[in-house]
């Protein structure tokens, strides 16, 4: 959890594309983004599929 809040203040800060480097807990963000560039389509679909197993445990 605190993992995901640290990460949630730094992608207000950063760039989108470097909050899909650093795989940041806002997924959902950059998978609308991805709506836009579909090349990162399937990337934000791994990022999500990530973010949901470590949200699960």
């Amino acid at each position: 959890m605190s993992k995901t809040n640290l990460s949630g203040h730094k992608f207000i800060k950063a760039n989108l594309e470097d909050a899909i480097i650093t795989n940041s807990g806002l997924w959902a963000t950059n998978f609308s983004e991805a709506n836009l560039r579909k090349t990162d389509f399937q990337k934000s679909r791994l990022y999500g599929a990530k973010f949901i197993k470590q949200s699960s445990r």
